[in-house]
Parts: C-alpha cells; structure tokens; sequence
C-alpha cells in the first residue's frame, strides 16, 4: 500500500513540475520575457495550491472517505473535460490553450491579466493536481497500515517527485519535445494520475481502520493554537519570499543567465524533502547556528555592493545562504508538525504562507519599493525565525528586563549605524582608518608577517557594517533582538544604497535606474538608463572640444560620412554610436530611401532617433510603459520635478531625463510609439512596411526566445520593404545567439552578416582610453533575403573603419593619419552549424547554445561564429 501511494504521489509532483516551467515557456511571449513573469506564474501556481489544500481540508472534514473518493474523481474527470474543449476550440490542437488578448499590452502592470490567461489555460487541471497530495496522503493516514500513523514521508516522496521533473524540464522534456508535444505528455500523464487515485480510493475504503470517522483519528489531539498557526505561515513565507526574491536579485543585478531561476526552485524542492526526514537531533543545533553567520555575510555583501571577480562565486553565496534559511525554517515546520489528524490543515497553512510571500514578492513589491528591498526584508525576517536552542527559563524579573532588552539594544544599534554612516565619508572616519591602518601594520611586522593589502574603504566598511553585523551574532539565543538588531543595519543601508541612484523606477518588467557618470579623459558627462547588469542607452550632457578641433583633417582623411561632430546632447553613444554597426545601418538606408520609414523593438534612451532627420518616420514598439515615460513623456508631477531638481548632479538635460525622441520632433521627424508586445503588435498591422526594422529588446540579459523564433522572422521579413534590412542586436554574455540567428537565416534562405565590435573586450590594453568616446562593444546581425542588398557592407568605407579615432599621428608628407595598429571592424558573412537546431514557437533549445562542444572551442564560450571559426573548429580534433 505504501508503494501505491508513494507511486501516485510522485506521479502527481512529476506533473505539478513539469506544467509550471511549460507555462511559464507557453506565455513569455506575451510579457517579453522579462524575469518578473516567472515570479507572476509562480504566485498564480502558489494560489492554485492553496486552493487545492483548501479543497482538500474541507472534504476531508466534511465527507467520509468513499464520498471523498467520489468527489475528487469528479474534479479529475472536470479536467479531463477542459482538456478536451482546449483541444476543440484552439487553433494548435493543445490540450492547453493559451488565450493572449487576456493580457493589456500596454500596463506597466499586467498581472491581473495573466493570472486569467492561466487560470483559462490550466487552472482546472493544475487544481485537481496540486489537491491530489494532501487528500491521498490523508487517506492513507485512515488505512490499517503500521507507517499510517505518521505519513509524512509522503510528503518527502511527493517533493522528491517535484525535484526530478523541474531538473529533467531544461536538459531532456524541453530540448526533446515541442510545446505542444510537452502539452500531450502532460495530458497523457495526468489520465494515468487519475487512474492511480482512483485505485488508491479503493484501496484506502478497503482498509480503512474500524475506528476512523470522518473527523476522528486513534489518538485524538488538542487543535493547533492562533500563535502556532502564525508561526507556520511566517515559516513557510519566508522561504517563498526569499526564493522569489534571489531569484530576482541574481538575474537583475549580478547576471542574467538563462534558466537561472530553475536551481532556487529546485533548492526549495530540496529543503522540504531533507527537512521532512528523520534527522538527527544535533542537526537543527548545527543548522540553527551555520544559517545566520551566511546571512550576515550575504547581508555585508548586498549593503556594500561588494563585487567579485567571479560573479558565479557570489551567485554561489546567495544560492547558500538562501538553502541554509530556508531549510532552517521548513525544518522547524517539520520539527512542529501536529498529529495526522489536523494533517490538511497544517498543509492548508504551509500553503497559505507560501502564496503570502508569492504575493508579497511578485504583487506588491513592484508597487511599494522603487529597489529589490523585499529580498533584504525576507533575510531579515529568517533572521528573527532562529530557532530557540539551550533555552532556560526565566524568572519573571529577569524574563521583563530580557523583553525590554529585546528593543532597547535594536534602537540603540539602530542609532549607532545611522551615526557611522553619517561620519562614513567625513575626515574624521578617514583618520580612524588610517590609524587603524597604520597601528595593523605595525603589528604585521613585528609579528614577522609581510604587510596584507587593505585599504581605507575597506576599514571604514568594516566599521561601519561588518562590525555591527559581527555584533547582531552574540544575540542569536534571542531571535528577535538578533532579527531587529539585523533590521536596524539592513534599514540604514538599504537608506544609504537607494540614495546611491540618481533615479529609479520600478514596473512589472524590472527596476530601471538612471545614473549621472563621467568621463574625465574625455571631458563626457553623461547619464545612462540601466536595466539589470545591462546599459540600454546613454545620453552625453557636454560637447567635446578636443574632437572639434580635429574634426576637419580627419574629414578629410577618410571621409565626412564617417567622422560626426560630437554634440554631446545630440550624440548617440554606446551600441548606437555612429562609427558602430548601427550607424552604418542608417547610413545604407538613407542612401536607399532619403525619407525612411524605420522601426525599432525596444525603446531604451530612444538613442535611435538620433538618426531620424525631418521628413523620416521612426516607429519604436516597447513593452513597458515606465521606459516611454522616462524618455518621452514631457508631463511629469510636481513632486517628480522637485526631487529630480534635488537630485541633479551635473548639467540638466531637456525635461524628461533624455532628449533624443523630443530633439528629433523638434527637427521634424515623425516619431510613434507602439506600446505592448512588438510581435503581438506587428502581427496586427498586416500593411506596415519599413526599409529597417532594428531588434533590441532584451531585458538585461535574459532572451526574449519569442522574438528569435522562425515564426518571428518570417514576420519581420513581411513587414519589410523589397530593399528592406533586417538588423538584430545579439549581445549576450552566457549564450551565443549568433548560431541561433545563423540557423534562422539558412531555414528561410536569407543571407546574414555579423558585426564584430570587440574594441574594449580587453580592458588590460595599453591603448584602452584612445576608444571612441562614449563607444560600448556590441554585436548585431544583418539580414535581408536577397544577398545583393548586404553586398554594400563588404565596401572599403564599412570594412577599414579604424576602432580608434585618436590619438592620430602626423604621417612623412604632415597629415594626420590613424595609428598603423589600429584594427579593423568588419562585417562577416555568417554560416549555419550543423548541430544547431531551428528555434520555432514551439521548440527552442537554450542549453543546446550554451553547452555545444564546438561552441566552446571557436573564440572561447562567448565569441561569434563566423565561417573562418567554423572551419577550423571542423579541423579541431
């Protein structure tokens, strides 16, 4: 019996896993990939459990055993049902249908819509299954069998199920099957789970024990109190709320790789089963002890922003400490689990703490905090769950004066940190450190020890944040003045870190910053939006003079079309820079077409109207409306005017904070704005034709797949002109999209050419400062169906643009003339790889980019594929 039971449990977690990452793959397309919509379909699944908890506590309470079996073969047949009418009234023949006109495409906050895409798509279904663990495990604590009295083990059986299908998604169901493939397997999957319920109905009405009733076990138990409930949900929230929240923290500012948000999922799993066995007593001392000293150092870290050399290190650190918290609280859940007779009710309140921190996280967090704050809230709140360990009572006396205590030492931490941190950048606290400095290497040597390398911040951080935090340690018997003590330095820091950002606003879609920085070698103020890890566009506030004054020799020396006055405020910089890919791209199609009509997918600091003269049509598609305000939206509050007149550092640009998209209005130039998902969008305007269509649309680093799919490209090759280009910006630190695009073109007979711009891919170059200013790396692919339309980029005046502007040199005859060893950036003709398989809508194969051997070999994991890379990876044995 326990083996049917366990079989159909882990059934049930296989299918609970395998649909949420299907999901969630199933309706990015409509989001825009961004990180925000994983953690909206995890509350949606969060919900559904909760529901299906609630479900079964109330039947179990309520109906005997055999109606119960009754009942919920109903609910499985109803999915059944719903399978099939997705089936007859989809256009794909899916069992799961996803309907996209439920989403707005133009909210900066879509959620409600896309809980009703889900709950149309698979909310029956996924109901029936998430009920399906608690009510089976419940009938088998009704049974005769000897292990009946403590099924709990069940529960490790059920997670270990959920384990095996999240990690076996990404490497064999998604590169292996198709999306609706993947939707028939779960369909098929879950006629086979309502088939072993069934049995294991009929089998827990055959063995039922004589003296089990409806609300009766063998040994009846006093209900759980108010406080002991509270306790449950605060120890299930905050394991939900941190996993959502590392996961968003280490895809938005450490680094955005793809499938990332499967290992805190499958961490999570992992803690319910270890926590759910019988463990040794020691182990809760151990863990109660090991799980805050991570946190603190986790929480150093985040204040400090220390960064390390190997961001994988640091995405190590949060991934522990968040392990160590969260099995720490789901261990405490298992170590104060009630009887089996109040078994779906603890359940029911597990769940109902899991969706608290789900909605806490994915709902309200974009709407309360302008940063990531819930994710240093939900460490906090795990520091003041520490479990009690040696406690010894307390006289009433001395248990007053410990209450008392338990807020006075926080408020006097809280008075001390705000005071060090006032003083962090004064005179006085540079004194300290060099003292301090000082006094430690005069202990070094005469201790016969070489002198360690520090530094005065790294003293004044000490003092400021690692001492107090060192301090929060010796009050671990006491969780909460250990918690609020954590909560006084997290609160002072957090204050001191958003006030770091010249300006931030949060949507749905992420945290965009926007940052003044400058540039001294080149006398370049400028002020960059910033998405993640990733800069989306930057806009200078100060001419250049140096370059002016050079200007009219280097014209003459390799032509005007190539060297622009650098007019800082009217200058597109970074990957849009006039002497990069993009600025060719505007170039061929001016010459083409004198009034173009131009499209854009992702409006960044709108960098691209830059090159919109008067009488040109420029159409930017963005997802998120808050970009569109931050850019182009000249009506802002009152209060927003004031606290960006406090917060100006260096000279103001025109209102808002980039003037590219209001300069060219002003200079003629039609300019639209397409608000919602470019593909979606595009698909409804079957009669817009462009002579350039530019894809950028990437939210940090992450892959929006949607829109590099061969579907996508078959819909952005109608909606060009005959002599209409192509180009997609491919940049990318963890996949090499280059082989995806590559492939795309050779399946629909286009010819594709890659830009390799690497000029500051090697910082440790002597001549790193003679970069063009305000010039960021980038790699774009250009494509068009007819070949001759690309043959223009094989010309001398595109192929021997020289990477560096300055210093030039006097030559024998006295002309200036460009150093001899500055390299060449060129466009090369692109070659499928033969292992590569096509991304379509319903397959595209992430790991497969990552993880090819050959890709590994060419130019290392990062580099472009071109067709010199690829014969001499074919020659490499």
């Amino acid at each position: 019996m326990p083996i049917l039971f366990s079989l159909t449990l882990f059934v049930s977690a296989l299918l609970l896993f395998m649909v949420q990452p299907m999901i969630g793959r199933m309706i990015l397309p409509t989001l825009g990939g961004s990180p925000a919509a994983w953690n909206t379909c995890m509350v949606f699944f969060q919900m559904m459990l909760l529901l299906g908890y609630l479900y079964a506590h109330k039947l179990s309470a309520r109906l005997t055993v055999r109606k119960q079996v009754l009942v919920h073969v109903g609910v499985l047949a109803a999915a059944v049902a719903a399978f099939a009418l997705a089936v007859l009234l989809g256009d794909r023949n899916s069992p799961i249908h996803i309907q996209k006109s439920l989403v707005p495409q133009d909210s900066s906050y879509p959620m409600f819509g896309v809980m009703a895409m889900l709950v149309v798509a698979i909310g029956v279904p996924f109901f029936a299954v998430s009920a399906s663990a608690p009510l089976l495990t419940r009938w088998f604590s009704k049974t005769t069998h000897p292990a009946a009295r403590d099924p709990y083990f069940l529960y490790a059986t059920s997670n270990a199920g959920s384990l095996l299908s999240l990690l076996t998604y990404p490497i064999l169901t998604e590169p292996s099957l198709s999306l609706v493939e993947q939707a028939w397997l779960f369909a098929g999957g879950f006629a086979v789970l309502a088939l072993l319920a069934f049995i294991c109905g009929r089998t827990a009405v055959a063995h039922l024990r004589p003296d089990a009733t409806d609300n009766q076990t063998l040994a009846p138990a006093a209900p759980p109190t108010k406080l002991r409930i509270a306790k449950w949900i605060a120890l299930a929230f905050v394991p939900s709320s941190l996993m959502l929240g590392v996961t968003f923290y280490m895809t938005t500012d450490i680094a955005s790789i793809p499938l990332l948000w499967v290992i805190p999922l499958a961490l999570y799993l992992l803690t319910f089963i270890i926590a759910f066995l019988r463990l040794p007593s020691w182990f809760r001392v151990v863990l109660g002890n090991i799980a805050p000293v991570v946190t603190l150092l986790l929480l150093y870290i985040i204040i400090t922003q220390e960064t390390l050399e190997n961001p994988f290190l640091l995405i190590g650190l949060h991934l522990l400490a968040f392990f160590l918290l969260a099995l720490m609280c789901h261990s405490e859940l298992a170590y104060d689990r009630p009887p089996p007779q109040y078994l779906t009710n603890f359940f029911l309140w597990i769940s109902v703490g899991g969706v608290l921190g789900g909605i806490f996280n994915a709902l309200l967090a974009p709407l309360l905090f302008p940063l990531a704050y819930e994710y240093t809230i939900a460490l906090t709140l795990g520091c003041m769950l520490v479990p009690k360990l040696n406690v010894e009572p307390l006289s009433p006396k001395k248990a007053k004066q410990a209450w008392m205590l338990d807020y006075a030492i926080p408020a006097a931490m809280l008075v001390i940190v705000t005071w060090l941190a006032a003083v962090a950048g004064t005179d006085t606290m540079w004194e300290i450190a060099n003292w301090i400095l000082n006094k430690f290497n005069w202990l070094l040597r005469n201790c016969g020890v070489n002198r360690i390398v520090l530094n005065q911040w790294k003293i004044i951080y000490g003092i400021n944040w690692a001492v107090p935090l060192i301090c929060c340690f010796f009050f671990i018997d006491r969780p909460l003045r250990f918690g609020l003590c954590v909560a006084a330095i997290v609160l002072v820091g957090e204050f001191k870190r958003s006030n770091q950002e010249f300006h931030t606003e949060r949507s749905f879609f992420g945290i965009l910053k926007i940052r003044n920085e400058s540039d001294e070698d080149h006398d370049l103020r400028s002020r960059s939006l910033v998405h993640g890890t990733t800069l989306h566009g930057r806009q200078g506030m100060r001419a250049w003079p140096e370059l002016q004054r050079i200007r009219e020799p280097l014209s003459a020396l390799i032509g005007p079309a190539l060297v622009y006055s650098y007019d800082w405020p009217s200058e597109p910089l970074t990957y849009y820079h006039q002497t990069g890919a993009v600025g060719q791209l505007f170039q061929v199609t001016r010459e083409r077409h004198p009034k173009a009509n131009v499209a854009m997918v992702g409006l960044g600091t709108g960098s691209a109207a830059c090159y919109a003269d008067k009488d040109c049509a420029l159409t930017f598609f963005e997802i998120d409306p808050t970009v569109k305000g931050l850019v182009a939206d000249r009506k802002r509050d009152a209060a927003w005017q004031a606290r960006r007149q406090r917060n100006t550092t260096f000279d103001t640009l025109r209102d808002p904070f980039f003037s590219y998209v209001i300069d060219a209005e002003e200079r003629g130039a039609d300019v639209k704005f397409v608000m919602g998902d470019a593909r979606i969008k595009l698909e409804s305007m079957p009669d817009a034709r462009y002579d350039l269509l530019l894809v950028d649309a990437f939210s940090s680093d992450s892959i929006p797949v949607h829109l590099l799919t061969k579907e996508a490209l078959e819909l952005y090759f109608n909606r060009l002109t005959p002599d209409g280009l192509l180009a997609l910006h491919i940049s990318n630190k963890f996949v090499r999209l280059d082989l995806v695009v590559a492939k795309l073109a050779e399946a629909l007979g286009a010819t594709a050419y890659v830009y390799n711009d690497s000029f500051v891919d090697d910082d440790k170059r002597a001549d790193h400062q003679f970069a063009p200013p305000g010039k960021t790396p980038s790699h774009w692919v250009v494509l068009a169906k007819d070949p001759k339309l690309l043959e223009v980029f094989n010309e001398p005046r595109f192929t021997l643009q020289y990477r560096y502007v300055e210093p030039l040199v006097l030559n024998g005859e006295g002309k200036l003339v460009p150093r001899a060893d500055s390299d060449p950036v060129v466009w090369e003709k692109m070659k499928a790889h033969p292992k590569m398989k096509v991304w379509t809508d319903d397959f595209a194969d992430v790991m497969q980019v990552m993880m090819l051997p050959e890709v590994q070999k060419a130019r290392g994991w990062f580099g472009l594929t071109t067709l010199d890379d690829l014969e001499k990876t074919k020659s490499d044995p």
